[in-house]
């Protein structure tokens, strides 16, 4: 069966009825019209609706239009209004003795009413409404007769026993629009159909592919990429990638007059071929293209290792180009980094505390040592001597072995059972290892460094707090550093990002977004957020920055938002507070959120006319 695109129609009215009688005449047969009787207080249910049908493409008047852009819903081409048009229908309510007024949506583009004026030789009256309540009311207290717009001011003016005239150019116009809007959803189609191929054929390849920009940082790492390396795409993306690959030398070759260089490369214990061109767009340079592909014979043998052991990538360059706002702190977890004396984190769930650990490893350790992450609340009493110490062969080793002159990194602490306890302060004192069952002591080298929350410091046994606790550090909440959102928000887009879109910026509204919440699951709550965001922007073809606000604003939740906006601005549910603070709420409630006053006075719990009162008794502040 034959592809068939699917275009949504956001008409009322008048309009939805111009359609139906150009439909008939339209032979298309790779093209469904979804009518859908929208206006701009539906349109976001009747665009759901219409994706839901398969719609990329819309069509709409002016005002579903403006909310259309105004929410970054996506691809709309709108039925266009010329000045012909205004006049016309102005000329016609004139010649009938009115006094008209147009009336017109209050985010779409406005006439120019003065020259409107000058022509007609009356004067025009502007009628600009924020939501169906709004213009109801302003069509009822205005003191023209006639009203100027689309059909569903006509219907409201209708019903208050005023004139109406249509502000539509007519069939061909909508002819020629739904004519756009084919042909633009042909072309997002075969955008998708292109991007599919090249997906699949880069995940696919045989051979590694990896993308790095102009300053070395890595940006796609295929499957194959993945597979001969061992080495995941979310480990690598945002590393440089001469950090990663040393022998590339891929910021000499960058900075050289090569446009492409081939040779045999030591990658991860073996030999590869690596071939690297440099990709340009009109002279422009973006970065290094590196294909490789293994030499079999040439592979070095490595030992199957006893235990996986995790390496700590993280460094405090990363961490200081992301935590800018925790400059004192970075200060001082450096100096911590210059002693191996144990040390307690102490920091909320997802505040950072294990990145931190991998900062202040790789920075207490010239060279590679172990570090060694170990979950004590999968421990169990009977085992917790052998977990940690080892057997009585000399092969079964404990984990603290696998962590001798490196970092131990002990989490959840506090669920320890006793007997893991005992092995722990026995370590901690003495930096030895005495398996059980055994009378020889191992002497070791462990600075152990110990991740809780405030509540699991306080459960942990006095001795083995002091123990572990030489040295404190306190990381505080994301909320309290939220000047860092924006930056850590961008690393993530480049770890989760399939497609390594280094490009991705952030739009003035969306950072005040980011810096407006405040982020109760700290990091780990911005990187759930960030993947729901890159999944959502993955099923557009193309997005605005509109629709990438939209698109965030969901990934977030509208109503976590909701609630961070009434935990900030109290007045919003307190009868008794001042007409300025519940201005305030109101104007970030509308600049963060985009709601209008409808929806705002049903999310309060109040009436449209209660919260119009608030409004009207102070001069609101700017957002």
């Amino acid at each position: 069966m034959a592809y068939q695109h699917h275009i949504g129609f956001l008409g009322y009215g008048q309009l939805t009825q111009m359609l139906q009688e150009i439909l008939p005449a339209l032979r298309w047969t790779d093209t469904v019209i979804e009518v859908l009787n929208s206006t701009a207080d539906t349109l976001q249910i009747c665009v759901e609706q219409g994706r839901q049908k398969g719609c990329e493409v819309f069509v709409g008047g002016s005002a579903n239009a403006a909310e259309f852009a105004r929410q970054g819903q996506g691809h709309l081409v709108e039925i266009p209004i010329q000045d012909i048009d205004y006049l016309t229908a102005l000329q016609s309510a004139l010649e009938q003795g009115h006094h008209p007024a147009i009336v017109l949506y209050q985010h779409a583009k406005r006439p120019d009413i003065a020259v409107y004026e000058r022509l007609l030789g009356s004067h025009i009256s502007l009628l600009t409404y924020e939501d169906a309540q709004d213009m109801k009311e302003k069509i009822a207290q205005t003191a023209c007769d006639s009203i100027v717009g689309a059909s569903h001011a006509l219907e409201v003016a209708q019903k208050l026993g005023k004139a109406g005239i249509l502000l539509y150019p007519g069939k061909a116009s909508i002819m020629q629009t739904l004519e756009k809007a084919r042909d633009l959803a042909r072309q997002l189609h075969q955008e998708q159909k292109s991007q599919a191929i090249l997906r699949s054929i880069v995940n696919n390849s045989t051979f590694g592919v990896v993308v790095c920009d102009t300053k070395g940082e890595i940006t796609l790492f295929n499957r194959a990429a993945q597979r001969l390396t061992n080495l995941s795409g979310q480990e690598v993306r945002g590393q440089y990638i001469d950090q990663l690959f040393p022998t590339l030398k891929t910021a000499r070759f960058l900075s050289g007059d090569q446009e492409k260089q081939d040779g045999w490369h030591l990658i991860q214990d073996t030999m590869f071929r690596c071939i690297q061109t440099k990709i340009r767009l009109r002279g422009e340079g973006l970065g290094v293209l590196t294909t490789f592909y293994m030499d079999s014979r040439s592979r070095k043998y490595v030992p199957t290792a006893v235990y996986p052991e995790r390496t700590a990538r993280a460094t405090f360059s990363d961490w200081a180009a992301h935590r800018p706002g925790l400059e004192h702190h970075t200060r001082q977890a450096r100096a911590y980094a210059r002693s191996a004396l144990n040390l307690i984190v102490v920091g909320e769930t997802g505040s950072g505390r294990e990145w931190l650990a991998q900062c202040i490893h790789n920075a207490t350790f010239e060279e590679s040592r172990p570090y060694v992450r170990i979950n004590f609340a999968a421990f169990s009493g009977q085992d917790a001597g052998q977990c940690l110490l080892g057997g009585q062969n000399d092969r079964d080793k404990g984990v603290l072995a696998f962590a001798d002159q490196g970092t131990a990194v002990l989490e959840h602490l506090d669920q320890a059972p006793p007997q893991a306890i005992s092995c722990l302060i026995d370590v901690m004192r003495y930096q030895r290892l005495l398996r059980p069952g055994t009378v020889d002591s191992t002497p070791v080298h462990i600075r152990f460094i110990t991740l809780v929350t405030p509540e699991e410091l306080e459960r942990l046994p006095p001795v083995l707090r002091t123990l572990a606790g030489i040295l404190v550090f306190a990381l505080p909440p994301l909320r309290d550093q939220r000047q860092d959102v924006p930056a850590l928000f961008l690393r993530f887009l480049r770890q989760h990002e399939e497609q390594g879109d280094k490009q991705e910026k952030l739009s003035q509204r969306m950072e005040r977004l980011l810096l407006f919440y405040d982020w109760p699951g700290n990091l780990d709550e911005l990187s759930a957020v960030c993947q729901r965001y890159l999944f959502a922007v993955g099923q557009e073809t193309a997005c605005t920055q509109a629709t990438k606000y939209r698109l965030l604003v969901k990934a977030i939740g509208e109503e976590s938002l909701l609630q961070a906006l009434l935990r900030q601005y109290p007045a919003l549910t307190d009868p008794t507070a001042e007409a300025e603070a519940f201005q305030a709420g109101i104007a970030v409630a509308k600049d963060i959120l985009g709601y209008r006053n409808t929806i705002l006075a049903e999310k309060l719990g109040m009436s449209r006319t209660t919260l119009w009162r608030k409004l009207s008794s102070a001069t609101p502040p700017a957002p």
